[in-house]
């Protein structure tokens, strides 16, 4: 069962990654170092989209039906308010994106002709608000083959959309195939819930509950600090690099940190099918959430590492691979990106923690203090350095992710150390 479940969450994320990689080797083959460039502050924004669609609720509803799948009652009240508050939020979005939408055409894009790509966007979060609560409630029961399924007829269902999208309808077409596949993820994911779960079950058992709309709307606004704050932040660095090394440059950046955002969301993936699930489990037993932090930490630190070296060794080949040759240069700054991530894997560990936990204020604390970090550094760098280059964004992420794990392991032994002496008081 264990390895007929990880065999099944690999194949599942491999499914992911290749169509993520074939994605951006269209985006790349199609529009180029100048065209990803400019791309990237749509990519930008359907981050934004794509973590608040909903109401960004999908942590929430791992933690809770992980918590809640051997009691019913409050399992189906749970998801029933989940669903209501995940649709409400989703039109609230797409009301507001339709007015707003060429005042965010213009700070997207530079003018205000792709307000429709807005609104497209804004509809498919809507559809995605839904497949993230089924995903949720998969995830919760850590039922990977099921979420496997989904993903993978998904991706299948998909992939002629996105290539019919970029290659016929230009820049256009590029900026909304970044949001089909998520959204059409959803026949999928109706299908096999239907097959898998009750729905006579639930409707006995669905009642809209104010205690969960309480629980959930703190992973609202978990999500909705998030939201605000890297992707806002990349816009920020983007413009930087536009304005002081040109377009092409913002495309080599943006093209390693959008492969980075490949591999990194297959730890993400892990982390939460097995790692969250498991932290909420354990509810408040310190000393078995110590040992698995220690535990996933080894492993998932060494695992990454082993995998680095030899994507440095590869550089060239995936970066051709993955994007063309007008994309070679970027294999200068990749060992930066990698150091860069090593660390922020570590620090992956530690927030993943305080998501199983709910605990907003350190949550949004750290989300503030990483991408102040971020921004601050490579601000003041460009202020007081006798020239700007690219590499002066990687190793400024270098830095932010240095210091930002050390603040979270540091936080991290300190609530450790006092919920151990709690325990023990109590004992």
């Amino acid at each position: 069962m264990v390895i007929s479940s990880t065999f099944s969450i690999l194949f599942s994320h491999g499914i992911k990654i290749l169509y993520g990689l074939v994605l951006l080797k269209l985006i790349a083959v199609y529009l180029g170092p100048d065209g990803l460039g400019e791309l990237g502050n749509f990519m930008s924004l359907v981050t934004i989209f794509t973590v608040i669609a909903g109401g960004g609720v999908i942590n929430g509803i791992i933690k809770y039906v992980a918590e809640y799948k051997n009691t019913p009652d409050k399992l189906y009240g749970f998801i029933y308010t989940s669903l209501v508050y995940s649709i409400c939020f989703s039109i609230v979005v797409l009301i507001l994106s339709i007015i707003f939408s060429n005042y965010i055409s213009i700070l997207i894009f530079g003018n205000d002709k792709y307000s429709s790509v807005i609104i497209f966007a804004a509809l498919s979060q809507i559809i995605l608000s839904l497949v993230n609560v089924i995903v949720g409630i998969v995830n919760g029961y850590r039922n990977t083959v099921l979420y496997a399924k989904i993903t993978i007829f998904g991706y299948i269902i998909s992939f002629p959309v996105v290539y019919f999208f970029i290659k016929y309808s230009g820049y256009v077409g590029a900026a909304k195939s970044l949001v089909v596949a998520s959204a059409l993820m959803i026949l999928p994911a109706i299908i096999f819930c239907f097959r898998y779960f009750s729905l006579n079950e639930f409707k006995t058992h669905a009642s809209l509950d104010s205690k969960y709309l309480k629980d959930i709307s703190k992973f609202s606004l978990m999500l909705l600090v998030s939201v605000s704050t890297f992707p806002i932040s990349e816009i920020i660095i983007r413009n930087i690099i536009i304005e002081n090394v040109g377009l092409a440059n913002a495309g080599i950046w943006q093209s390693l940190t959008k492969l980075s955002a490949v591999y990194m969301g297959f730890i993400g993936i892990f982390l939460n099918f097995y790692f969250m699930p498991l932290l909420s489990e354990k509810g408040n037993d310190i000393s078995s959430i110590n040992r698995i932090v220690i535990k996933f930490s080894c492993i998932i630190l060494i695992s990454f590492f082993c995998t680095s070296i030899f994507f440095y060794f590869l550089r060239s080949f995936i970066i051709s691979l993955v994007f063309s040759k007008e994309f070679l240069v970027a294999g200068d700054f990749i060992i930066y990106q990698l150091i860069g991530d090593f660390f922020r894997v570590g620090s992956y560990i530690i927030g993943f923690i305080v998501v199983a936990k709910a605990a907003t204020k350190l949550y949004i604390f750290a989300e503030i203090l990483q991408c102040t970090l971020y921004v601050s550094i490579v601000y003041f760098s460009l202020k007081f350095s006798s020239g700007f280059e690219l590499s002066t964004v990687f190793k400024s992420y270098i830095y932010v992710y240095m210091i930002y794990l050390l603040v979270c392991y540091l936080v991290y032994y300190f609530w450790y150390k006092n919920r151990r002496s709690i325990n023990v008081i109590n004992n």
